[in-house]
């Protein structure tokens, strides 16, 4: 009898995220014992929020998506299947479970934890991480005289925008609805257009140019997901050092986090794969599965039992990357979320384009995310 072929999206894209490395082995290793076909389709995260949006419209869906826990948000557009609490058993904590559900359902099975963001910096550059934001200007002179740049992020990403509008005491909802309009907003646009000015923050795109410029010693530090230590170690060994962000006028930047999951898109668990969906899905929760995350690619996975038997072996780096994970913010699950992301990536492009200023950009942010734009353009697409 042919097997059945279960199609997973995920989006395990760039070239330093070598996540994809086990999720293809583990699928492949999977396929081989002959309970179906699993196949991973790759894409980038815009790509697939958008096209997950789009399967209540009739848009195609897979049979799994591994996604970060706020794509949970997405529930009614992607048709998001429920689980019955005594359909998956795995050894995690109950705040892990409990990440990946929203209003007291249960629609994913976390996978991995961390996906936060912290600073990543060269040993041969900086002898310490600096622990302030006026540690960074005081050492940018220095620096930039060298041709080195002091700090690096992608500041054009909404991901990346968050620590920057948490320092200022900002964040993205208040009462479940967008909180872009606020002083705050203003605020930390102004603050990283004067950095940008100064030289001591340089943009650059997070998925290439970033690494490629920190792995060439061009930068000094950067800030960027803890999803990329394992392809940072291998491109720079003994010169590559892990620490927390820095504060801001004495306040902490605080990144968002999630766990990352399954979740069962066009109610694929009332479908005719169910029993291989489950199958797998159990597959990917077992020790050996779970143990691969740490041992191949340097991530956490949510497996309380391999965490404790890694973390007698761990190096110092990938216990800090844990260990900066309890100072993070959970990202929030409410539906808006899709269009606060849009409006954000969306406004600041226009900010940094030079289209509108700090104020403009707020206003524009808060009109798109509570008109919800990113949902209607999404749906027309």
């Amino acid at each position: 009898m042919k097997q059945k072929r279960i199609v997973v999206w995920h989006e395990f894209d760039g070239q330093g995220d070598t996540s994809i490395q086990v999720l293809e082995e583990r699928c492949a290793a999977f396929s081989a014992l002959g309970h179906g076909e699993i196949v991973p389709e790759v894409m980038n995260i815009s790509e697939l929020r958008e096209r997950l949006a789009k399967i209540h419209q009739g848009g195609e869906a897979p049979d799994i998506a591994f996604v970060p826990a706020d794509m949970l948000s997405l529930q009614d557009q992607a048709l998001l299947s429920p689980l019955d609490p005594w359909t998956v058993q795995a050894a995690m904590a109950k705040e892990q479970w409990a990440s990946m559900q929203l209003n007291g359902r249960q629609l994913g099975v976390p996978l991995l934890r961390g996906n936060h963001l912290v600073m990543f910096y060269n040993r041969e550059l900086l002898a310490q991480p600096p622990a302030s934001w006026e540690a960074i200007q005081a050492l940018a002179p220095g620096l930039q005289q060298a041709g080195i740049t002091p700090l690096a992020a992608d500041c054009r990403d909404a991901y990346w925008f968050i620590p920057f509008l948490t320092a200022h005491q900002g964040w993205v909802l208040e009462q479940g609805e967008p909180a872009l309009y606020r002083e705050q907003t203003q605020q930390t646009l102004a603050f990283l257009q004067q950095q940008l000015a100064d030289g001591v923050l340089a943009s650059q795109q997070g998925a290439t140019q970033l690494l490629d410029e920190f792995i060439a010693g061009r930068s000094a530090a950067i800030i960027c997901g803890e999803w990329i230590f394992n392809y940072l170690a291998q491109q720079m060994g003994d010169r590559l050092a892990v620490a927390g962000l820095p504060t801001l006028h004495d306040q902490p930047m605080v990144s968002m986090t999630s766990t990352i999951g399954f979740v069962y898109p066009g109610h694929s668990l009332q479908g005719p794969n169910r029993e291989q969906i489950l199958s797998f899905t159990h597959f990917m929760l077992n020790d050996e599965s779970q143990r691969r995350w740490v041992s191949e690619v340097q991530r956490w996975p949510v497996n309380q039992r391999v965490i404790d038997q890694q973390m007698q072996t761990a190096s110092p780096a990938r216990r800090t990357i844990l260990a900066l994970r309890q100072q993070c913010r959970p990202i929030p699950l409410e539906r808006i979320m899709f269009d606060v992301w849009y409006a954000i990536d969306v406004g600041l492009a226009r900010f940094f384009d030079k289209r509108c200023d700090a104020r403009e950009a707020a206003a524009f942010m808060q009109v798109c995310a509570r008109n919800q734009i990113g949902s209607q353009l999404a749906a027309l697409i």
